[in-house]
């Protein structure tokens, strides 16, 4: 589940997150919070814009396409040497595409946020590997996440945050919701039809993710210290923190919308925050 990009958050597997190779996380007493509200997403008309006025209680989400770039030649000088090294280290040809136009939109995006190259931003790595930007005139926090053919990529001013975005695919929904979420988050998901899991846990799994990824320690707080709902949609998705009963009062955690066959989820810090969704900011041949 964790990326191994250098704009995501934790090291290990590129493509796949690795499910089965995970800690295993025991089970631990719910905490819960009073629900409070955030401005419910929405999809923007227009493409990510060439400027955009950033303010703090905004959050952005842009979500790209990764396979409908026929020609890689305005991307290419968009990414710096690491970058291209670390790409010519993927075997497929299909993920080092995803890769380049990952990387390069994300250099766009927030590009355009600082009025600046994107060629020209420069990138740190926090001491649990959540990536950065140096030297910004602005404290622009980022975070990006991709899965299959889609990526999304968030943005916020003075604001940790996480979002990830999975491809659903049939895999063993119980055994892995046993092993490693909350008693009660394993339950939820059995109490629903068998036609209806698939997709559940992929919502599940998708806020889990989001919610380590803002925070930024990875797999140090285990999966099953935390809970999330399973509904497709509400104003507060995390729902429960047994492992650190103050964090639940930290973080705001919401579905995004995306593509069909996908869930995404975003975590913030903060409440009342806006969240506005946009496409990719170019289009793909």
């Amino acid at each position: 589940m964790p990326r191994s990009d250098a704009l995501s958050d934790h090291a290990g597997c590129t493509e796949e997150h690795d499910i089965h190779g995970m800690r295993h996380a025991r089970a631990s007493h719910a905490i819960f919070r009073r629900v409070q509200e955030v401005t419910p997403a929405r999809i923007a008309a227009p493409r990510f814009p060439l400027a955009l006025p950033l303010l703090r209680d905004d959050v952005h989400v842009v979500q790209f396409p990764l396979d409908s770039y026929g020609d890689m030649a305005d991307l290419a000088p968009m990414v710096d040497d690491e970058e291209r090294h670390r790409m010519a280290r993927l075997v497929r040809e299909s993920h080092r595409r995803r890769f380049m136009v990952a990387h390069a939109l994300t250099r766009l995006v927030l590009g355009r946020c600082l009025q600046v190259s994107p060629a020209s931003l420069r990138f740190g790595i926090g001491p649990h590997g959540k990536p950065r930007l140096t030297g910004a005139r602005l404290d622009l926090r980022f975070n990006l996440s991709h899965a299959g053919e889609r990526a999304l990529l968030a943005v916020a001013i003075g604001r940790e945050l996480g979002v990830d975005i999975e491809k659903e695919r049939r895999v063993d929904v119980l055994g892995i919701a046993r092993r490693y979420f909350s008693p009660s988050e394993y339950l939820a998901l059995a109490s629903l039809p068998e036609d209806h899991r698939v997709g559940a846990f992929c919502r599940c799994w998708t806020r889990k993710e989001s919610f380590l990824k803002a925070r930024g320690e990875g797999l140090a707080f285990p999966l099953s210290g935390f809970e999330v709902s399973l509904a497709e949609t509400a104003p507060q998705l995390l729902v429960a923190c047994a492992r650190a009963p103050t964090e639940l009062d930290r973080w705001t955690m919401v579905s995004v919308a995306v593509d069909p066959g996908y869930a995404g989820a975003i975590t913030a810090e903060g409440q009342g925050w806006r969240l506005t969704c946009w496409d990719s900011p170019v289009h793909g041949q």
